[in-house]
């Protein structure tokens, strides 16, 4: 962690908003990281804003936050944040990909909803979705086993191939236990299914999930979902959604240059939510010069995203960065 000073403002909020809001004292918070009363008294005075490195993972874990959330001085709660606090509601702090937050907006847009709505529902439907998913491989797997048994049973039949089929069967068995242990632990991107002894894979294969994700789209109308891009071919990366919705919002056609616009604001590169409220607050000439200023503005950025993907490319610093997105998901749930 950075070597940053506690702040005594959202020490005292993430105190009080822990355990779901029931909050802790500050003697619970202290038996909790194992220190002193008086220490956790001293940070809320202010009276010491530092923490030692032994003591900010157990902080961070006692109170649900990151240790960034610590550093710096909370939003000012408004008679709003503080109704929805006691009815239940609480800020919620992670790092999401940075084509997220458009595609949250379009899709509340496009149904006249919330994006509190739609991320209400988010888990729920996750979980659909990742059930699913997995009793139509049940279902596959199922229909696999019973064509292997027929084709057995058709084998003895032709005795002198018996040996040469059944050694070419030897990667199928392999594979169909990979698959029944991989359901078993609920595997949904089938991380557990080993294929590297298959020399005939496409270099675009993609995994289970994304397969099906993609099934579901099927008879959407056309706008609905424009395209789904896979990370390491077995989870979903990127995503365009509600493509009439974006167009509708942001008044932009369809000739080449504008499309460059449309692609930075769905990448992120370009907040969304400004260039609707620009739009509102600016002519049209203004609107227009506004949008281009935007896209050099966006342009550069890509510019320098791709240079630095270039240094990291030369290094070992790339492995890091995909073993660090892909064990994302364990440490925070060990945190």
């Amino acid at each position: 962690m950075q070597e940053q000073d506690i702040c005594p403002a959202a020490l005292k909020a993430a105190r009080k908003q822990a355990k779901g809001n029931r909050g802790l004292t500050q003697e619970e918070l202290a038996n909790l990281i194992k220190c002193s009363k008086d220490t956790v008294s001293r940070w809320e005075r202010g009276e010491t804003r530092r923490v030692r490195a032994h003591l900010r993972d157990p902080l961070c874990k006692a109170l649900g936050v990151e240790w960034d959330a610590l550093t710096t001085p909370p939003d000012p709660e408004t008679p709003e944040t503080r109704a929805m606090r006691l009815f239940g509601y609480t800020r919620m702090q992670r790092w999401v990909r940075r084509h997220v937050p458009p595609a949250l907006l379009l899709v509340a847009k496009r149904y006249g909803v919330t994006p509190s709505d739609v991320l209400d529902i988010a888990p729920l439907l996750f979980l659909i979705v990742a059930e699913r998913s997995l009793l139509e491989r049940r279902r596959r797997l199922d229909e696999m086993h019973a064509i292997r048994t027929d084709a057995d049973r058709k084998l003895r039949e032709i005795t002198h191939l018996v040996r040469w089929v059944s050694a070419t069967y030897s990667e199928v068995d392999e594979l169909l236990e990979q698959e029944k242990n991989s359901l078993s632990k609920r595997d949904i991107f089938g991380d557990l299914i080993e294929l590297s002894f298959l020399d005939d894979l496409d270099d675009d294969f993609e995994g289970p999930f994304v397969h099906y994700v993609r099934s579901l789209t099927d008879g959407l109308p056309q706008d609905a979902v424009t395209s789904i891009e896979s990370y390491i071919g077995n989870r979903i990366g990127t995503y365009q959604v509600a493509d009439d919705t974006l167009r509708e919002l942001t008044g932009i056609a369809t000739d080449e240059q504008e499309e460059q616009i449309l692609d930075h604001i769905r990448a992120g590169r370009i907040d969304l939510v400004k260039c609707v409220n620009t739009r509102k607050q600016q002519d049209e000439a203004n609107y227009r010069q506004w949008l281009q200023d935007a896209l050099a503005e966006a342009e550069e950025t890509s510019r320098r995203e791709l240079s630095k993907w270039d240094e990291l490319l030369g290094t070992s610093a790339l492995n890091t960065v995909s073993d660090a997105v892909a064990t994302a998901p364990q440490e925070r749930e060990s945190r």
